[in-house]
């Protein structure tokens, strides 16, 4: 996906236990894993940012949730994510006014 890494595959957990629209998650999956550049050396650093996609794609509020001790490794996840929005708009048949999305970086 990105140069010297990739978003882990199963590595995403959502706030709403009823998402369960595959290829949504894949697309976003890819997004995100094509903006991902893990810095060389940084064995076993997995970051966990927190961010919520609105219902027209655009990603708001992420934060790192789980630290993976390197500053500039976790600074580095914050940007795929951004650089990701906007994603494309929610499934239609998805009620929620938005997704919050838990996804660890490897």
């Amino acid at each position: 996906m990105g140069a010297g890494g990739n978003v882990g595959v199963g590595g995403a957990r959502f706030d709403q236990p009823d998402f369960t629209y595959s290829y949504y998650i894949e697309r976003m999956l890819v997004s995100i894993g094509t903006n991902w550049f893990k810095p060389n050396q940084t064995v076993g650093a997995s970051p966990i940012v927190f961010f919520r996609i609105e219902r027209d794609g655009t990603i708001t509020d992420p934060v790192i949730e789980k630290s993976s001790g390197l500053p500039f490794v976790d600074r580095a996840a914050l940007r795929a994510v951004m650089a990701s929005s906007p994603l494309p708009p929610l499934p239609s048949e998805y009620r929620g006014t938005h997704l919050g999305v838990h996804l660890r970086f490897e």
